[in-house]
């Protein structure tokens, strides 16, 4: 089914996120993450509805490529109401980050604005920050609701396994879907 299409009648998306609430998965794709199961999307102009749809859910499963991994540099993306977007792109600037003003709209009709960092930061606090400007609807990094179970399946190298203890990661493997909700 063509999201686009349900995105845009404001009860189908309801909809969505009342059967999202009664089930116990959400899959969701993402363009990069990183130990802590924190996530950001840059391709899915639909985050918005994305983050409602991961808060509904239970259990919120990440697929991934091992191409995906970061610990560093980064860029995501920021849904602006059309409004205020020269005023977000200002503030963002000013906590250093590069600001692109994208030419598409999200599914909503609001501004997208593209963030670039060439330096590792706290994605928890980058994400609330963005979020406290006027005019910010949403930003594409999921740091506040994180994966419940990472699969990916390509092989990774860690360089810690201490970081990942709270952390489920699938690597090689072809997971059972129904099981998901039972794991912790």
């Amino acid at each position: 089914m063509n999201s686009m299409i349900e995105i845009r009648a404001p009860s189908i998306l309801e909809s969505r996120i009342q059967r999202a609430s009664d089930k116990n998965v959400f899959l969701i794709f993402a363009d990069k993450f990183n130990a802590k199961g924190e996530f950001i999307q840059t391709h899915n102009l639909a985050f918005t509805q994305d983050k409602i749809m991961a808060a509904s859910s239970k259990k919120l499963v990440l697929l991934v490529n091992a191409s995906s991994w970061f610990d560093g540099g980064f860029r995501f993306l920021v849904e602006v109401i059309p409004f205020g977007y020269s005023f977000v792109k200002r503030e963002i600037e000013r906590m250093g980050f590069h600001v692109v003003i994208r030419k598409s709209k999200s599914p909503l009709n609001n501004s997208i604005l593209e963030v670039c960092s060439s330096t590792h930061c706290d994605l928890l606090q980058l994400e609330r920050e963005i979020k406290n400007i006027p005019g910010v609807v949403a930003s594409s990094i999921f740091a506040q609701r994180t994966a419940d179970l990472v699969i990916c399946k390509q092989t990774i190298t860690f360089k810690s396994v201490n970081t990942f203890q709270s952390r489920n990661f699938v690597l090689d493997s072809k997971t059972d879907f129904s099981e998901i909700s039972k794991r912790k």
